[in-house]
């Protein structure tokens, strides 16, 4: 019997931010059912359609809405904070910033 764990391997690869991976392209990372379908929805909601032919032509396209916020984002960092950070802020959403991040090198 043969086993091949590339697939595998090529999935967790891909999992990895790339903060931590920066040789890494793409970055996908695992929703819970509930975000996954409310940001379905709310693409729809914006209009972001997948226009591509093929199996996802005409359905509400979530990457598609993460690249257009993440050019706002660019575009205007300071506006986009202040946007969200009141909205999560007022549905108390909004984590905690920490002292130091996992990323972070710790002071010496």
């Amino acid at each position: 019997m043969y086993i091949d764990f590339l697939p595998v391997f090529d999935y967790y690869v891909h999992m990895s931010p790339r903060i931590r991976k920066p040789e890494i392209d793409t970055y996908r990372p695992k929703l819970s059912v509930e975000a996954r379908d409310a940001l379905t929805e709310l693409a729809d909601e914006l209009n972001f359609i997948t226009t591509r032919k093929g199996t996802y032509d005409g359905l509400p396209s979530v990457p598609d809405f993460l690249t257009a916020l993440a050019a706002v984002y660019r575009l205007d960092p300071v506006g986009t904070q202040r946007v969200l950070a009141v909205v999560l802020d007022a549905h108390g959403l909004r984590p905690a910033r920490l002292e130091h991040p996992a990323d972070a090198t710790p002071p010496e």
